[in-house]
This record gives structure tokens, C-alpha cells and sequence, in this order.
């Protein structure tokens, strides 16, 4: 799967955006209906859209709170570019 980059500015604290981007309940605020799993290095995510809309995600790196993931099972580009 190819890797999906995006960059954009955020008017927030980086506390906050690595809450609402690396945490299951930050995730399921804005992203994924249901999120589970560790915000650490190597960790996986169950990332939930719905039925027939799961996938696991792997952290790849954690550098000064801010986080990096990479799909390994069920996801598509559509899932992963849709915002809730």
C-alpha cells in the first residue's frame, strides 16, 4: 500500500493535536468510530468506520508527540482520507 502523507496547519497546542491524533478517544472525536490501542512505537490501532470498515494500523515512529502510522490490514485510501 502506498503511503499516504498529508500536511496541514493546526492553531493548536501540539498536547492537544497529539490527543485528537494519536489517542483512540481523541481519533474517535473527529475520525473513527471506534479506535483502540497504545500510542507507543511498534503498537497497533484497531481502527473502526463500521461494518465491513475495520482495519489495523502499526505506529512507525513517535517523534516529539507527534506520530507517524502505516495501515497493515483492511484499510483502503478511502478510509484513511475520510474525516467523521
Amino acid at each position: 500500500m502506498a503511503d499516504i502523507l498529508n500536511d496541514f496547519p493546526i492553531n493548536a497546542s501540539a498536547q492537544n493535536v497529539f490527543q485528537a491524533v494519536a489517542t483512540p478517544a481523541g481519533l474517535d472525536s473527529w475520525w473513527t468510530l471506534t479506535a483502540s490501542g497504545q500510542a507507543t512505537e511498534g503498537a497497533e490501532y484497531e481502527l473502526g468506520f463500521g461494518p465491513g470498515y475495520d482495519c489495523l494500523s502499526r505506529i512507525n515512529i513517535i517523534v516529539c508527540r507527534a506520530t507517524a502510522g502505516r495501515c497493515i490490514s483492511g484499510c483502503s485510501a478511502d478510509m484513511l482520507s475520510m474525516a467523521r
